[in-house]
């Protein structure tokens, strides 16, 4: 929350928000922050032997992978 309220006083849009745009800015941005906390602390604990995101998969036919079966979307927010 923290670093979205210094986001907006130095971007100097803290005034044009209402109290309760701004209390739903601060809240989503904690959401999103302890999201990211969390996914990032079960990838580090899962000790995957590669660091690999889908976008870096061959998914060339010589490999047997059909590449329409690959979501590539991001996770929804659980």
């Amino acid at each position: 929350m923290a670093v979205c309220l210094q986001s907006l006083h130095e971007t100097r849009k803290v005034h044009e928000l209402s109290l309760s745009d701004g209390l739903q800015l601060l809240i989503q941005a904690e959401k999103d922050q302890r999201w990211s906390n969390r996914y990032s602390r079960l990838i580090k604990n899962a000790g995957f032997r590669y660091q690999a995101t889908l976008d870096q998969l061959d998914a060339g036919k010589h490999r047997g992978i059909d590449a329409t079966q690959i979501n590539t979307r991001p996770l929804e927010h659980i």
